[in-house]
């Protein structure tokens, strides 16, 4: 088990030090023009919106959380901004 852990901190440290000591490609980074940076940022965030919304992990972590603090004889309204 320790070694598990040790060995997956050492590939996290070693992703990270080859993201931040990579230099980008010159040619891949000029062909990107504003525009599809827009769309590309736009799918990004529906994406991970979608994904969110629909992971059955994040909806039982949420219900987990805030069932402590719903109770039996709450009005739609504060449902609603607990929701939000």
């Amino acid at each position: 088990m320790v070694i598990s852990q040790v060995v997956g901190g050492l590939l996290i440290l070693y992703v990270g030090y080859r993201t931040y000591t990579t230099e980008p490609d010159k040619s891949t980074q000029q062909a990107v023009n504003q525009e599809d940076t827009h769309k590309n940022l736009t799918r990004a965030g529906f994406e991970g919106f979608m994904i969110s919304l629909l992971n059955p992990k994040i909806a039982l972590f949420f219900l987990a959380i805030f069932s402590h603090f719903v109770s039996q004889n709450s009005g739609w309204l504060e449902i609603c901004l607990m929701g939000l």
